[in-house]
């Protein structure tokens, strides 16, 4: 077996989004990336459960005004989101 290049060992020690990045899109990313690193490697599905379970304890103890700011700012987005949108679509423009 030979021995792996510079450009191997780099990729080893690369944060996930390099990795992200380094697989492009010939498959669809996600294939490639699972088999380059692998799902368990990631806390998967672990880490997604727990964080979910932390916010659904933390939740029932926030303040109504808290709820209230939380949604003027997502109508906020919201408003934002589909104006931007509306003006930058690329489907929306004629073909050229």
């Amino acid at each position: 077996m030979s021995a792996p290049t510079m450009r191997e060992q780099l990729l080893r020690r690369a944060p996930v989004s390099a990795m992200v990045a380094e697989t492009g899109a010939e498959d669809g990313g996600e294939g490639q990336l699972a088999r380059r690193i692998g799902p368990l490697q990631l806390g998967y599905p672990v880490v997604s459960v727990l964080s979910v379970l932390c916010c659904l304890y933390l939740i029932p103890g926030l303040s109504g005004t808290t709820f209230a700011l939380f949604a003027g700012w997502l109508l906020l987005a919201a408003i934002v989101h589909v104006t931007y949108t509306r003006t930058h679509s690329k489907l929306r423009s004629p073909l050229r």
